[in-house]
């Protein structure tokens, strides 16, 4: 839900200063992004009105291009706040008020209390004249309200009055045998009744031939169904049988390494969706697949296990652990790492039944958005003020913190020999020697921020909110190709093992297949109703998830010419 602060707010403890709106300075009231590619701050829809250039880095504002952020909406909703109704104000100053409610809940469940706060002000459903009550005290005006209406109301009766006065009238109301209110109902039943009896005699003169059509239809579906169940199982006999689907862990933060088996994609060529994996409950943000098994977590906390060889078992597994959002993993060394928005790392032991898992907690003081591992290290990103960090995988203790970063960094990646650690935020590249920490170089840009990010042993790839993939050559710097065809922010990038191919995911709901030799689209998958947050390849399969809940599996299948 948006951020609509309109009635008296007090906040248990004073919001971060990075959930205030730096044009009001106070808590943001539906924040939105600066739409400008060279901007992407975040500030009040209404501080915006007349807003003509950012405050901050003078970008020109366009309120025609303000988008929802969404990631500091749901932050702002889980701010616990005083019930309204327990506040009240002195010296243009809102107080708590001891004898209103003393509820402390979250922003974001505002709506829900005030179904059944207590302390809520209601209007007498006898008048509106009377004024309003708190819930709690309704009751007992009702016992001395002088509009209660007389039990014939329905009838046509029209006195009102104290309760006391109701329970004389009712002796002595002219309506108490409302014998001519009950004739002309009479009347209008039975002439309902006898329209009734019409349509009863029609209906079942057809019913028998409906049941009829519906016996045929069963047999059919039935039909269907074999045949389908039957074309499925040799899907999977032939994906077992294929020599050429190799175990390759892909994900959209990492780049081909000098192991990586090279695919066989001979042209022409196109992936066609063979399933749909369904289980998780909110939106799917991140996916990981180590031999053979697909990790998949998002919005509901929980890790899902999928078996990528057997997917008819449906889901195989599920590990608990999150309490927010999880908006990374990643996987190394038979343990899986997890982080997002409860600001905690955990480790999973995959080699083990019980998945038995350590914790960092509060690794970083905001959402961590991306990580990946290098030998015994791990790298973290997030919206915080010390944008990344490093840490050692065998203590679970952090080793070095990389700070001076101008923006959140939404985005890491490594080259394909792990010299190398490149990170995206706004308008900026940064390239990191992974031996000593240090920075290396940078690539400026005025593309805006950098939502997604992969290397190969040609480009540089970024994708950016400006709806744009951008590729820069990996040992100059300077921008080869701007790849266009998406209507919303590339939120993941997955080049195949041979850097020849990229597949792209956006908030526009499809994903894209491009080829880099020709800097073309090959081709454009649509089978999402949501936003594609994530994907990832394993072998010869294109695996995707998105905000519709739901994970699909494409396949690649060789297209014949005649």
């Amino acid at each position: 839900m948006a951020v609509d602060i309109r009635e008296p707010v007090k906040f248990v403890e004073e919001p971060n200063t990075h959930l205030k709106c730096p044009i009001c300075r106070k808590c943001y009231e539906d924040p939105v992004i600066n739409g400008n590619v060279n901007c992407g701050h975040t500030f009040c829809r209404g501080c915006t009105q007349n807003l003509d250039k950012c405050p901050i880095d003078s970008a020109p504002c366009d309120s025609d291009k303000l988008v929802l952020n969404r990631l500091v909406v749901g932050q702002i909703n889980d701010l616990l706040i005083h019930c309204p109704y327990g506040l009240i104000q002195q010296n243009n100053e809102w107080i708590e008020d001891k004898s209103g409610c003393s509820e402390h809940l979250t922003l974001g469940t505002i709506d829900e209390h005030r179904k059944i706060c207590q302390y809520v002000l209601v209007s007498c459903k006898n008048n509106k004249d009377c004024g309003k009550y708190r819930r709690q005290d309704l009751k007992n005006h009702l016992q001395n309200c002088r509009f209660n209406p007389c039990p014939n109301f329905m009838y046509g009766c029209d006195f009102r009055g104290l309760l006391s006065s109701i329970q004389q009238h009712v002796e002595n109301c002219s309506l108490k045998s409302p014998s001519i209110y009950l004739e002309r109902e009479n009347k209008t039943l039975n002439k309902e009744v006898k329209c009734l009896k019409e349509k009863v005699i029609f209906l079942e003169s057809g019913r028998e031939e409906l049941s009829s059509q519906l016996a045929t239809l069963e047999q059919t579906v039935n039909i269907y169904f074999s045949s389908i169940n039957g074309l499925q199982q040799k899907v999977e006999v032939l994906q077992c049988s294929n020599k050429s689907l190799s175990s390759i862990p892909t994900s959209p933060s990492s780049s081909p390494t000098n192991t990586t088996k090279f695919e066989q994609w001979e042209k022409p060529f196109q992936f066609k969706c063979i399933g749909t994996l369904r289980g998780h409950q909110e939106v799917v943000w991140c996916l990981t697949i180590y031999h053979g098994k697909l990790y998949s977590a998002g919005t509901d906390t929980v890790i899902k296990v999928w078996d990528l060889d057997a997917l008819a078992k449906g889901c195989i597994d599920n590990l608990k652990g999150h309490k927010k959002r999880i908006h990374c993993s990643c996987v190394d060394g038979g343990y899986l790492y997890t982080a997002g928005d409860d600001l905690s790392i955990i480790q999973w032991n995959l080699a083990s039944d019980s998945h038995k898992n350590s914790i960092i907690e509060n690794a970083h003081d905001n959402t961590i958005c991306s990580m990946l591992i290098l030998s015994d290290h791990l790298f973290t990103s997030s919206f915080s003020l010390i944008k990344a960090k490093v840490w050692n995988i065998k203590t679970l203790t952090l080793k070095h913190s990389i700070s001076g970063l101008n923006h959140w960094v939404r985005a890491l990646a490594l080259s394909p020999k792990k010299e190398w650690l490149y990170n995206g935020s706004n308008n900026a590249i940064n390239i990191w020697d992974t031996a000593t920490f240090e920075s290396v170089s940078n690539i400026k840009h005025n593309l805006g921020s950098v939502y997604s990010l992969a290397v190969t042993r040609q480009y540089i790839i970024a994708g950016t909110f400006d709806q744009n993939i951008q590729l820069f050559d990996v040992k100059s710097g300077e921008k080869v190709f701007n790849l266009k065809g998406h209507f919303g922010a590339i939120t993941g990038i997955v080049p195949s093992p041979s850097g020849k191919f990229l597949f792209s995911s956006s908030h526009d709901c499809i994903v894209q297949m491009w080829n880099l030799e020709t800097f073309l689209p090959i081709q454009t998958l649509s089978r999402h109703q949501g936003s594609v947050n994530t994907l990832a390849l394993y072998g010869n399969m294109l695996l995707t998830g998105s905000d519709d809940k739901e994970i699909k599996v494409g396949l690649i299948y060789l297209t014949h010419i005649s």
